[in-house]
């Protein structure tokens, strides 16, 4: 229940439209002001206004808005809520004057508003100093600074601007009489009338010191002597429309209160549900699946055909305007593709590891001592007749011969000497009969290891030879076939497809000729054996711009009438085709075409049901497959289009299969 009075709520920022609703019923008041400082997000929205509005209907209370938040004027007027928009300098520790910006009526939604709007064609009276309360008071104003009035004693601003909108709201329904009475309730005799006046000038852009463009003339109920019989009789219309207001609504809410509870029986709701989860499928997968599409094939090969071989199509990067033309628009594009095969080491390999080392003795038969630089090269043969080849290290001078009664005596000396590689190979036993040959001192001098020349060791690696990663080549072919198609599309520019053409080189070749391929091998760390073989080769293939069947059943009618011109797409039909890549360098495609007499043209129904049966619901890749066995089984020729949807009908009604010439 809401008495006569009004109510003035200061909303906080951080209150939400619950709290704010709440307030509002906690008022209690015929009138209640709400005061909203700008940043308030709770009403900023159409809905969350809808709410305040209706829960005010509800509870029989007018509400006024004064809020300096664009966002929650604009959603209040969207709902024909009272909003006063006022300047944010009102919010501020000193209001300033401002110029008053042109006025924005709203269509009145009060009794009190159409009481004024009803007194616009009476004549005005000329005084001024009195209180106004014009139609620009109590509709919705836009960019006009409000003052809050001089206070009497310390208060807050809150407090000041409350006592203004309540004195405001009193006089815009009670008149003059009613705010001085009003004002001597509350024990405020000496209330500033004339004050008052300036405060309501001010709101309504009269001020001496504003210089708006001029509005209408503003109507108010002083000015012509209205009776205050006259505004008790305008107030208790406005009561008695709100309180039929609030009992239709009551009614209302008795009446779907009160209404029969239907109890559905069992099988209904599951019908309801029924529906319902046939409405959810078809909102998730029913927009996946295309209907009434259209499959393009060609006949069958019969008997009496005749095959061409290396039917010359030329590609080129420039469109093709000619139907005559026997060339394809597109360009070729190459692509380093590696696939990696893993395998493992069967027969450990010998390796060799440490060098053998040693000294030998030299001798010298000549009359001149002869210096042995470091590095030199000193050969010899090994048990097995292998020559191996050591170095010396550091240098060393072989003194002269001597010469004496008994004879002539070879000068000695002695070299350190390394073997030039790792192994065992380099291991020699001590001995005197093998002859050393030191290279550049052939003639001059020999030497022999009296002492064995050892320390030469070799390790059983498990590396990878060709024996081990050739056998992996069949499985990188396998590897290729997936990854070519994949790897082009990386390449590809906007607008362009990768044409169903054989890739060069051929990937069967690949286990025939190794120049095709590069290959290297990793080990495997943490394993016996392991390793990772790749395979790297260049890829050839064409990219084509819009859908190559359809520039390939242009062009290849025209290919075949320059390589036989007795071909007539009259009397003969193109069953089938292969296109390949030339490998000669040239700009050009070899195609294989088989073409057969056109003596039965066209598919049985049952055919076509057969075709339409083992393709529904599939993807268009899935659906090629499918086709393409077809093809292999002599049903069908060529599949030239398949539709571009996401899945095929799953009814094969709706998968119209036709026989393109």
């Amino acid at each position: 229940m809401t008495t006569g009075k009004t109510e003035l709520i200061t909303i906080a920022l951080a209150d939400s439209i619950d709290s704010i609703l709440q307030q509002v019923r906690n008022a209690k008041a015929e009138h209640v002001d709400i005061f909203m400082p700008e940043g308030s997000i709770s009403l900023q929205s159409r809905k969350t206004c809808d709410r305040l509005r209706e829960t005010a209907n509800r509870e029989g209370i007018e509400l006024t808005l004064y809020t300096s938040d664009p966002k929650v004027v604009k959603a209040a007027l969207t709902c024909q809520m009272m909003v006063v928009e006022i300047e944010p300098s009102v919010v501020g520790s000193k209001p300033a004057p401002a110029a008053a910006a042109p006025a924005q009526p709203v269509a009145p939604v009060s009794p009190e508003e159409d009481f004024l709007a009803s007194l616009e064609g009476l004549p005005t009276a000329s005084t001024t100093d009195r209180l106004q309360t014009s139609s620009s008071v109590s509709k919705p104003i836009a960019s006009q600074p409000i003052p809050t009035p001089a206070p009497q004693q310390p208060r807050s601003e809150i407090d000041d601007w409350a006592d203004a909108l309540d004195s405001l709201s009193v006089a815009s329904t009670a008149g003059e009489t009613g705010l001085r009475q009003h004002e001597q309730a509350r024990g405020n005799d000496n209330w500033d009338f004339d004050g008052f006046n300036d405060f309501s000038d001010t709101l309504s852009g009269d001020s001496a010191t504003v210089t708006a463009p001029p509005a209408r003339p503003r109507i108010r109920p002083e000015d012509i002597e209205l009776t205050s019989d006259d505004l008790h009789r305008q107030d208790a219309k406005a009561r008695r429309a709100r309180s039929e207001q609030k009992r239709a609504d009551e009614k209302a809410e008795l009446k779907q209160q009160n209404a029969p509870k239907r109890n559905y029986p069992l099988w209904g709701m599951l019908i309801l549900a029924a529906i319902a989860i046939l409405a959810l499928l078809w909102f998730v997968f029913g927009n996946k699946v295309a209907s009434g599409v259209t499959i393009l094939v060609r006949p069958a090969p019969s008997l009496g055909g005749q095959t061409y071989q290396d039917v010359r199509l030329n590609y080129q990067a420039d469109p093709i305007s000619e139907p005559s033309s026997a060339a394809i628009q597109g360009r070729l594009i190459t692509v380093p593709i590696s696939v990696p095969v893993r395998g493992t080491v069967i027969t450990a390999t010998e390796q060799p590891d440490q060098a053998a080392s040693g000294r030998l003795e030299v001798y010298n038969r000549n009359t001149q001592a002869y210096p042995i630089p470091a590095n030199t090269r000193v050969k010899v043969l090994n048990a097995a007749g292998e020559e191996i080849v050591f170095l010396t290290q550091g240098e060393a001078t072989i003194p002269e011969a001597s010469s004496s009664i008994t004879g002539v005596t070879n000068g000695v000396g002695a070299i350190q000497i390394v073997a030039s590689a790792g192994g065992t190979r380099y291991n020699m036993p001590a001995s005197g009969d093998v002859i050393w040959t030191i290279e550049g001192y052939e003639g001059a001098l020999f030497a022999i290891n009296s002492e064995p020349v050892q320390g030469g060791t070799t390790a059983l690696l498990k590396l990878p030879t060709e024996a081990d990663w050739l056998p992996l080549l069949p499985q990188a072919v396998a590897q290729f076939r997936s990854a070519i198609p994949a790897q082009m599309q990386t390449v590809l520019q906007e607008g362009e497809v990768l044409a169903d053409v054989n890739f060069l080189p051929n990937v069967d070749d690949l286990t025939q000729d190794p120049s095709l391929y590069d290959v290297q091998t990793r080990p495997v760390a943490g394993t016996d054996g392991d390793f990772e073989l790749i395979v790297t080769a260049n890829f050839q293939g064409l990219a084509v711009r819009g859908n190559f069947a359809e520039q390939l059943n242009r062009a290849l009618p025209n290919a075949l009438r320059i390589k036989d011109p007795s071909f007539s797409t009259d009397t003969s039909s193109i069953v089938k085709s292969e296109v390949r890549l030339d490998d000669s360098g040239a700009s050009l495609l070899l195609a294989t075409v088989e073409v057969a007499p056109k003596t039965n043209i066209g598919l049985p129904d049952s055919t076509k049901l057969k075709i339409a049966e083992s393709i529904k619901g599939l993807t268009p890749a899935e659906a090629m497959v499918q086709l393409q066995a077809l093809r292999e089984s002599g049903l069908i020729g060529d599949i030239v289009s398949v539709p571009e949807v996401e899945r095929l009908p799953l009814d094969p009604a709706e998968i119209n299969v036709q026989v393109q010439e």
